[in-house]
Protein backbone atom coordinates (compact mmCIF):
# COMPACT_ATOMS: atom_id res chain seq x y z
CA UNK A 1 0.00 0.00 0.00
CA UNK A 2 1.03 3.37 -0.88
CA UNK A 3 0.57 5.36 1.72
CA UNK A 4 1.92 8.55 0.31
CA UNK A 5 -1.19 8.50 -1.92
CA UNK A 6 -3.99 8.39 0.85
CA UNK A 7 -6.32 11.92 0.39
CA UNK A 8 -5.32 14.79 2.01
CA UNK A 9 -8.40 14.12 4.50
CA UNK A 10 -6.80 10.61 5.62
CA UNK A 11 -4.23 10.59 7.86
CA UNK A 12 -3.14 7.23 8.42
CA UNK A 13 -5.04 3.47 7.03
CA UNK A 14 -4.90 -0.13 8.38
CA UNK A 15 -6.43 -3.22 8.70
CA UNK A 16 -8.45 -3.82 11.74
CA UNK A 17 -10.37 -7.26 10.66
CA UNK A 18 -10.73 -9.73 7.85
CA UNK A 19 -13.19 -7.46 6.44
CA UNK A 20 -12.21 -3.94 8.19
CA UNK A 21 -9.91 -1.16 7.70
CA UNK A 22 -9.95 1.83 9.89
CA UNK A 23 -8.99 5.43 8.11
CA UNK A 24 -8.36 8.02 10.75
CA UNK A 25 -8.90 11.79 9.51
CA UNK A 26 -6.13 14.21 9.42
CA UNK A 27 -8.03 16.63 12.10
CA UNK A 28 -10.86 16.27 14.76
CA UNK A 29 -14.51 16.84 13.30
CA UNK A 30 -13.40 16.33 9.75
CA UNK A 31 -16.21 15.87 7.80
CA UNK A 32 -16.59 16.33 3.49
CA UNK A 33 -19.49 16.64 1.90
CA UNK A 34 -21.13 13.52 0.57
CA UNK A 35 -19.30 14.07 -2.58
CA UNK A 36 -16.09 14.24 -1.19
CA UNK A 37 -16.63 11.06 0.73
CA UNK A 38 -17.36 9.05 -1.94
CA UNK A 39 -14.72 10.48 -3.83
CA UNK A 40 -12.54 9.15 -0.63
CA UNK A 41 -14.30 6.12 -0.26
CA UNK A 42 -13.42 4.97 -3.98
CA UNK A 43 -10.27 6.32 -3.88
CA UNK A 44 -9.28 4.55 -0.20
CA UNK A 45 -10.82 0.87 -2.17
CA UNK A 46 -8.73 1.63 -4.92
CA UNK A 47 -5.53 1.21 -3.00
CA UNK A 48 -6.29 -1.94 -2.00
CA UNK A 49 -6.48 -5.49 -4.06
CA UNK A 50 -9.68 -5.92 -6.35
CA UNK A 51 -10.25 -8.91 -3.88
CA UNK A 52 -10.82 -6.90 -0.95
CA UNK A 53 -13.90 -5.43 -2.55
CA UNK A 54 -15.89 -6.46 0.14
CA UNK A 55 -13.93 -4.00 2.50
CA UNK A 56 -15.53 -2.06 5.48
CA UNK A 57 -13.91 1.17 5.88
CA UNK A 58 -14.23 3.19 9.47
CA UNK A 59 -13.62 6.23 9.58
CA UNK A 60 -12.37 8.02 13.62
CA UNK A 61 -11.21 11.06 14.25
CA UNK A 62 -7.72 11.46 15.81
CA UNK A 63 -7.45 12.19 19.63
CA UNK A 64 -7.27 16.23 20.51
CA UNK A 65 -4.03 18.21 21.08
CA UNK A 66 -4.86 21.01 22.82
CA UNK A 67 -4.38 22.23 26.20
CA UNK A 68 -0.68 20.00 26.88
CA UNK A 69 2.37 21.74 28.79
CA UNK A 70 4.42 20.73 25.08
CA UNK A 71 7.80 20.28 26.62
CA UNK A 72 10.67 19.40 24.80
CA UNK A 73 14.25 18.93 25.73
CA UNK A 74 16.49 21.45 23.98
CA UNK A 75 20.45 20.97 23.33
CA UNK A 76 20.45 18.19 25.89
CA UNK A 77 19.63 19.66 29.09
CA UNK A 78 17.50 17.69 31.14
CA UNK A 79 16.76 19.72 34.04
CA UNK A 80 13.81 20.59 32.43
CA UNK A 81 12.18 17.18 33.55
CA UNK A 82 12.95 17.55 37.03
CA UNK A 83 9.64 20.28 36.73
CA UNK A 84 7.52 17.38 35.72
CA UNK A 85 8.10 15.13 38.34
CA UNK A 86 11.21 13.38 36.95
CA UNK A 87 15.12 12.52 37.17
CA UNK A 88 17.22 13.89 34.99
CA UNK A 89 19.22 11.32 34.60
CA UNK A 90 16.94 8.31 34.71
CA UNK A 91 15.24 10.48 31.64
CA UNK A 92 18.50 10.52 30.03
CA UNK A 93 19.06 7.01 29.91
CA UNK A 94 15.23 6.38 28.69
CA UNK A 95 15.51 8.72 26.03
CA UNK A 96 18.52 7.67 24.45
CA UNK A 97 16.77 4.08 24.44
CA UNK A 98 13.42 5.51 23.12
CA UNK A 99 14.82 8.39 20.96
CA UNK A 100 17.00 6.75 19.25
CA UNK A 101 16.74 2.58 19.18
CA UNK A 102 12.95 1.82 19.84
CA UNK A 103 11.67 5.11 18.19
CA UNK A 104 9.92 3.06 15.77
CA UNK A 105 8.00 1.04 18.80
CA UNK A 106 7.31 4.02 20.74
CA UNK A 107 5.83 6.04 17.00
CA UNK A 108 3.42 3.27 16.79
CA UNK A 109 2.45 3.06 19.80
CA UNK A 110 1.76 6.43 20.19
CA UNK A 111 0.19 6.47 17.10
CA UNK A 112 -2.29 3.61 18.36
CA UNK A 113 -3.04 5.58 21.37
CA UNK A 114 -3.83 8.73 19.58
CA UNK A 115 -4.30 8.22 15.51
CA UNK A 116 -1.70 10.64 14.68
CA UNK A 117 0.29 9.28 11.75
CA UNK A 118 3.81 8.26 11.84
CA UNK A 119 6.50 10.49 10.43
CA UNK A 120 9.37 8.68 8.72
CA UNK A 121 13.07 10.14 8.45
CA UNK A 122 14.70 8.53 5.98
CA UNK A 123 15.73 4.60 7.78
CA UNK A 124 16.85 6.93 11.10
CA UNK A 125 13.99 8.17 13.10
CA UNK A 126 10.31 7.44 14.19
CA UNK A 127 8.08 10.20 15.23
CA UNK A 128 4.42 10.62 15.00
CA UNK A 129 2.58 14.49 13.89
CA UNK A 130 -0.33 15.78 15.60
CA UNK A 131 -2.98 17.37 13.47
CA UNK A 132 -1.87 21.15 14.20
CA UNK A 133 1.90 19.86 12.36
CA UNK A 134 3.67 19.29 15.91
CA UNK A 135 6.49 16.59 15.85
CA UNK A 136 6.40 14.51 19.12
CA UNK A 137 8.72 12.03 20.20
CA UNK A 138 10.62 11.18 23.35
CA UNK A 139 11.68 14.41 23.81
CA UNK A 140 9.09 16.37 23.33
CA UNK A 141 6.82 18.85 21.11
CA UNK A 142 8.17 20.08 18.20
CA UNK A 143 6.35 23.45 16.97
CA UNK A 144 6.58 23.97 13.78
CA UNK A 145 6.89 28.30 14.11
CA UNK A 146 4.60 29.00 11.15
CA UNK A 147 2.61 27.32 8.79
CA UNK A 148 5.31 28.08 6.19
CA UNK A 149 8.20 27.65 8.41
CA UNK A 150 9.55 23.99 8.56
CA UNK A 151 12.40 24.75 10.27
CA UNK A 152 11.35 22.51 13.37
CA UNK A 153 11.63 19.70 10.72
CA UNK A 154 15.36 20.17 9.98
CA UNK A 155 15.99 20.12 13.13
CA UNK A 156 14.77 16.51 14.24
CA UNK A 157 17.00 15.77 11.13
CA UNK A 158 20.28 17.30 12.84
CA UNK A 159 19.79 15.83 15.82
CA UNK A 160 20.04 12.47 14.28
CA UNK A 161 22.57 13.44 11.58
CA UNK A 162 20.48 11.65 9.26
CA UNK A 163 21.69 10.37 6.37
CA UNK A 164 18.92 10.71 4.12
CA UNK A 165 16.49 13.93 5.42
CA UNK A 166 13.86 13.23 3.73
CA UNK A 167 10.68 12.83 5.41
CA UNK A 168 7.92 10.17 4.41
CA UNK A 169 4.35 9.12 5.73
CA UNK A 170 5.29 5.60 7.81
CA UNK A 171 3.26 2.87 7.45
CA UNK A 172 1.08 2.27 10.34
CA UNK A 173 -0.35 -0.41 9.60
CA UNK A 174 2.30 -2.53 8.55
CA UNK A 175 4.31 -2.01 11.80
CA UNK A 176 1.18 -2.42 13.85
CA UNK A 177 0.98 -5.69 12.26
CA UNK A 178 4.37 -6.70 13.07
CA UNK A 179 4.36 -5.32 16.49
CA UNK A 180 4.11 -8.27 19.57
CA UNK A 181 2.10 -6.92 22.68
CA UNK A 182 4.87 -7.22 25.06
CA UNK A 183 6.68 -4.87 23.03
CA UNK A 184 3.22 -2.37 23.45
CA UNK A 185 3.33 -3.24 27.23
CA UNK A 186 7.31 -2.46 27.34
CA UNK A 187 6.16 1.13 25.28
CA UNK A 188 3.40 1.69 27.71
CA UNK A 189 5.54 1.93 30.53
CA UNK A 190 7.68 4.59 29.71
CA UNK A 191 4.58 6.66 28.25
CA UNK A 192 3.39 6.26 32.19
CA UNK A 193 6.44 7.53 33.30
CA UNK A 194 6.15 11.53 34.54
CA UNK A 195 8.08 13.31 31.24
CA UNK A 196 5.96 11.23 28.76
CA UNK A 197 2.84 12.47 30.68
CA UNK A 198 3.75 15.82 30.38
CA UNK A 199 5.04 15.44 26.57
CA UNK A 200 1.88 12.76 25.49
CA UNK A 201 -0.73 13.23 28.32
CA UNK A 202 -3.37 11.04 28.90
CA UNK A 203 -5.98 13.55 26.74
CA UNK A 204 -4.21 13.46 24.06
CA UNK A 205 -4.98 9.31 23.78
CA UNK A 206 -8.13 7.63 22.38
CA UNK A 207 -10.68 6.32 25.09
CA UNK A 208 -10.34 2.84 22.00
CA UNK A 209 -7.23 2.82 20.92
CA UNK A 210 -6.25 1.69 17.44
CA UNK A 211 -5.80 -2.14 17.04
CA UNK A 212 -4.45 -3.28 13.97
CA UNK A 213 -4.73 -6.96 12.87
CA UNK A 214 -1.49 -9.09 13.67
CA UNK A 215 0.50 -10.44 10.40
CA UNK A 216 0.04 -13.66 11.41
CA UNK A 217 -3.96 -13.88 11.70
CA UNK A 218 -4.45 -11.80 8.28
CA UNK A 219 -5.83 -14.59 5.66
CA UNK A 220 -3.71 -15.28 2.57
CA UNK A 221 -3.62 -12.70 0.08
CA UNK A 222 -3.94 -13.96 -3.22
CA UNK A 223 -2.13 -11.34 -4.83
CA UNK A 224 1.12 -12.33 -2.99
CA UNK A 225 3.41 -14.01 -5.24
CA UNK A 226 4.23 -17.64 -4.32
CA UNK A 227 8.11 -18.70 -4.14
CA UNK A 228 8.61 -21.87 -4.75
Amino acid sequence: MNVEALPFEIATLGRTGIDEWTAVWSDVGTKPSPERSAEIHGKLQAMLCQHHSHTRFVFRDPAPHQNAADPVIIDQDYSIVAKYGADPGETERDLRTWAHGQCALLAQRMHELSGWPILKLGIDHFLVQRPDGALVDAYGVHHLMSDEDDSHLDKVADRYEARDARWKRGDCDSLGSMTASEDRAHADEFLETPWMLAVFPKLHRLVVPLSYMALEDRPDDPCDEIEE
